[in-house]
């Protein structure tokens, strides 16, 4: 075999065992072995409603401030949905491997809070909250709209 050929089978090689371990990370994650990122419940519970906030690699002050706002509506409002697992946050990188999967399909352009049921581990019925661009500049004001948007989703609110 030619030196050339020892490398061609060596990279195809290599590129098999990549594959196939990003597979079964894949479905590791898929498969409720935790959250992907950004806090999770504790209790082996799967949460009823995930509250993702997805955002870029790059990241400016309003973007960090609306994951901010988020967790803190959560922690404020939500508590006892929180500790309890039922509401779980996870922030993800819409431009990276473990978030641009879901990020599509839930049909992002940018960054976005986003409601999701949690029907086995894969989510159900949601809704981008796309006002919170809008709500930014003041806290009362932002939490109201989120705190108000998660009780409507959960009384079985729209779909998108």
């Amino acid at each position: 075999m030619t030196v050339a050929r020892r490398i061609l089978a060596g990279l195809l090689l290599a590129f098999v065992a990549f594959s196939l371990a990003w597979m079964v990370i894949k479905e590791v994650r898929a498969g409720g072995a935790g959250p992907a990122a950004g806090g999770g419940t504790g209790g082996g519970k799967s949460p009823a409603l995930i509250v993702y906030y997805f955002h870029a690699t790059a990241r400016c002050q309003t973007c960090n401030l609306i994951e901010k706002l988020t967790r803190q509506t959560l922690q404020t409002r939500f508590a006892d949905d929180l500790s309890a697992g039922r509401v779980e946050m996870q922030v993800l990188n819409r431009e990276k491997p473990e978030g641009r999967e879901l990020a599509a399909s839930f049909e992002l352009a940018s960054n976005a809070v986003v409601l999701a049921e949690n029907r086995a581990g894969k989510p159900g019925r949601w809704k981008n909250l796309k006002q919170v661009w809008l709500k930014i500049d003041k806290d009362a004001t932002f939490e109201e709209y989120v705190a108000g948007e998660i009780r409507a989703f959960r009384g079985g609110g729209e779909k998108p």
